[in-house]
């Protein structure tokens, strides 16, 4: 393909990412050096990053997942696609170069995980709260899980670490249950995973995607603690504090972890004298 139908062809692709990512309201679109960017100007709920991830992805074809990022330049988020894999060849052969120079770390994301929820974990077990403990405990292993699952795998596009903090937070909230619905309100806990990843990294959105699993289904991603609570600010590290005092921001990410309630039995029919 010459250097004009190649043009052509990546411009073609952009306007499909474009597309794709009109419902996230993009307050600038761009195509520069094959690299379809997108700058976003508030939060983005998960819902709408899922349905531009898997739109993206169908309108880029092959390797998605390397092609396909979510990240912070300027203090705004960004999502981004390659829209050329002319270059994967060489990609993959600097990865493969790069690989024994790397040293092995040793993993440490089971322990981090743990430790991440085992706060929660203790005040769940140390409440009096009857049948939803059960239930809870096993969205907090659910959480355990996932926030081992973006430790290891949720990488740059480079393989950089990106996690800077990572947590867990629980809070009761008034709801209505199959008993409820007769008219007495229950209290239903909310369990929040809350991730702080590394500015100006760009993060592969599939692996995001994958890794986040069913907590994929709710929750957000910004760029603006200012705007949430007390509750939501998560620590940076020394070198987030350089990135962030040189005038960038973190993302700052947050995944609601599904708590599956029991539901009361229904009531035993009456018998009746016939």
């Amino acid at each position: 393909m010459g250097e004009a139908e190649a043009g052509v062809a990546d411009s073609a692709v952009h306007e499909r990412i474009s597309t794709a990512a009109q419902p996230l309201n993009p307050a600038k679109s761009r195509l520069r050096n094959g690299i379809s960017s997108h700058r976003l100007t508030g939060a983005v709920s998960f819902p709408l990053l899922d349905a531009f991830t898997q739109s993206a992805a169908a309108a880029l074809g092959a390797d998605p997942e390397q092609r396909l990022f979510l990240g912070s330049v300027d203090g705004e988020l960004h999502v981004s696609a390659q829209v050329s894999d002319r270059s994967n060849g060489n990609r993959d052969e600097e990865a493969e170069g790069e690989q024994p120079r790397r040293k092995r770390q040793r993993d440490d994301c089971a322990e981090r995980a743990e430790g991440a929820v085992a706060h929660i974990r203790k005040r769940v077990r140390g409440a009096d709260n009857g049948a939803a403990q059960g239930a809870t405990l096993d969205a907090i292993e659910l959480a355990r899980g996932v926030i081992e699952q973006v430790l290891r795998t949720v990488k740059g596009a480079r393989r950089e670490e990106v996690v800077e903090s990572c947590g867990l937070s629980l809070s009761s909230t008034t709801g209505t249950t199959a008993q409820g619905a007769a008219g007495s309100a229950s209290e239903r806990p909310r369990l929040i995973i809350a991730t702080r990843l590394s500015a100006g990294v760009p993060l592969p959105l599939v692996a995001l995607r994958r890794a986040l699993g069913t907590c994929f289904k709710d929750g957000m991603v910004t760029t603006k603690p200012e705007s949430l609570g007390p509750s939501y600010q998560l620590p940076l590290s020394a070198a987030g504090q350089a990135v962030e005092q040189a005038g960038q921001r973190s993302l700052l990410l947050f995944a609601a972890v599904p708590v599956a309630l029991p539901t009361a039995a229904p009531a035993a029919a009456t018998p009746t004298n016939k």
